[in-house]
């Protein structure tokens, strides 16, 4: 862990029960408590990680949710995940074999009935792909980028963003209520400035990381009050692999974080972009991980990364 105020880190001392990689991480409240909880991916052999694990950060214990695996509907690993209404999204899927992509939307309710916490939404991405980057601005959640995978050789890369209101009595996928990225991009990630951060990029979405369509480093802003994309600094390392960014305080006020990957080489480091009384127009290298690692998925608890 890292506490991105007092700079301490450490190790919380508790392992995995079923090792994983491309996994979603989720922070909810279950039931009075905020806990982590580890959906899907690839097991340590290979296979499909069909179990949920939660991490209870006060207890310091984890345990497999053994009433709530993923559905069996779910046969791949998960294109994407994100939290809106303390309800964990999982955002299409990717298979192994064809066909690669699945556009339909899963979601895991921590304080629902034992047993029935999924539940699959009747819409689909009205463009199936996967590894594109998520983001929730108050109710909706923004889709943008990602990729189609025709063969195993051949790859469509998409700059198209799509937009969920989970509000909605039925929600369904929009492909057309936001302009396209200026680019398409996928292994990117992305994070919301919501109002109220008292920052001049206040209810704008900044995307960057991953390749875009052109296998370079780039980065946006999107602003949702005008529709509009600006081409902004990029990460100073090309990273993909970075599971989130994260909006977190700082001594120098909220910041944006980006946290270890990979592009060639394994990052231990990490950037950050300040966005408050004293913003910087590009990214900051800062700190170096005990241990050389990628991070399988990260995520902020409270004050916490």
């Amino acid at each position: 862990f890292l506490d991105t105020v007092t700079d301490e880190n450490g190790d919380t001392g508790v392992d995995l029960i079923s090792p994983r990689y491309y996994h979603v991480t989720a922070c909810m409240d279950d039931h009075g408590t905020e806990k982590i909880f580890f959906v899907g991916g690839i097991d340590d052999a290979g296979g499909l990680a069909t179990g949920v694990e939660v991490f209870d950060p006060v207890a310091g214990t984890i345990t497999e949710l053994t009433s709530d695996p993923l559905p069996t509907s779910f046969d791949g690993i998960p294109g994407s995940g994100i939290v809106a209404g303390n309800k964990l999204y999982m955002i299409s899927m990717a298979r192994m074999t064809p066909p690669f992509q699945d556009g339909r939307t899963w979601v895991f309710d921590p304080m629902g009935t034992e047993g029935s916490r999924w539940t699959e939404l009747s819409t689909v991405l009205d463009q199936p792909r996967f590894f594109g980057a998520p983001a929730v601005m108050g109710d909706k959640i923004y889709y943008m980028g990602g990729i189609e995978q025709i063969s195993q050789q051949e790859i469509i890369i998409y700059n198209t963003v799509s937009v969920l209101d989970t509000s909605a009595a039925t929600p369904e996928w929009s492909d057309t209520e936001v302009s396209a990225m200026p680019e398409g991009m996928f292994f990117n990630a992305a994070v919301a400035i919501p109002n109220g951060n008292n920052t001049e990029f206040d209810g704008m979405i900044f995307v960057a990381g991953g390749f875009n369509e052109f296998n370079e480093n780039a980065a946006f802003w999107y602003d949702s009050n005008t529709d509009t994309w600006t081409e902004t600094w990029p990460l100073q390392n090309q990273r993909m692999l970075i599971g989130n960014l994260y909006l977190a305080p700082t001594a120098r006020g909220p910041a944006i974080w980006t946290l270890g990957g990979h592009f060639q080489r394994i990052y231990s480091d990490s950037e950050i972009r300040y966005l408050g009384d004293d913003p910087t127009d590009y990214w900051v290298g800062v700190r170096t991980y005990p241990e050389t690692v990628m991070p399988g998925c990260t995520l902020r608890l409270g004050f916490d990364i």
